[in-house]
């Protein structure tokens, strides 16, 4: 943020600039703004919670769980574990309150690792479908999408990225069953344009903010602003 002088010289004028650096690591941010993007990561962590939620509930109608019984395959249970993991993210209780403060990701992490895990259990269970399969394809991509939403930094981007870094890993070794959805085709060019998305929204968030705390005529800091710092602090 630069300090420029008006016209008549007697006031100073801010204009945003946005530093490299702020999208590569988190310290450098201001504590308002850490604030801002936290509810904005938590929000969208709920909104995939949900998203799980409700395709855990929708797919044995579809994939044929009900039908087969498999109440008792690594499949069926896993998915009861990436259920409970959505509902704790849901209920904000999947971490303390202190590591959602200095790590917001982490719910969101959480998700992506459970429903890796379930992939990689299903790829292996014999008797699962290529309907299942599918399901769980549908799941991780929704995943990836959920992660465009973000107001992510380069290097949170870039850990959420790891488990499906490590699918595709397994994908190009020994196989991974994906069924009807060319899941590593879609994974790999849906995952870069998700983390490009993420930096996206984290430039908007950091203007957003600037632009709540700086009046664009005096080019002071607004009392919405010296309010929030009073609450902050």
């Amino acid at each position: 943020m630069d300090t420029r002088p008006l016209e008549n010289g007697s006031l100073a004028r801010r204009t945003f600039r946005c530093c490299y650096r702020d999208f590569l690591y988190t310290p450098r941010h201001a504590e308002l703004m850490h604030l801002r993007r936290k509810e904005s990561i938590q929000i969208s962590a709920r909104f995939a919670a949900v998203f799980v939620l409700v395709l855990m509930l929708a797919v044995p109608f579809w994939d044929g769980t009900l039908a087969v019984e498999m109440w008792s395959s690594q499949t069926f249970v896993l998915r009861l574990l990436v259920a409970g993991v959505a509902i704790a993210v849901l209920a904000n209780r999947a971490v303390s309150a202190r590591w959602r403060r200095h790590f917001p990701y982490l719910p969101m992490l959480m998700l992506i690792f459970a429903a890796s895990l379930l992939c990689v259990f299903a790829a292996n269970d014999l008797s699962a479908t290529d309907q299942m399969h599918s399901a769980h394809s549908f799941l991780l991509i929704g995943l990836v999408m959920m992660i465009a939403i973000m107001p992510l930094t380069l290097a949170e981007a870039g850990l959420l990225a790891v488990p499906f870094l490590g699918l595709l890993a397994i994908s190009a070794q020994s196989g991974l069953e994906t069924g009807f959805v060319p899941f590593e085709m879609l994974l790999a060019f849906l995952l870069p344009l998700a983390m490009v998305s993420s930096l996206v929204q984290l430039y908007r968030t950091i203007a957003a903010v600037h632009e709540i705390a700086i009046d664009p005529l005096t080019g002071c800091y607004t009392r919405a602003f010296g309010m929030e710092m009073i609450r902050v602090s």
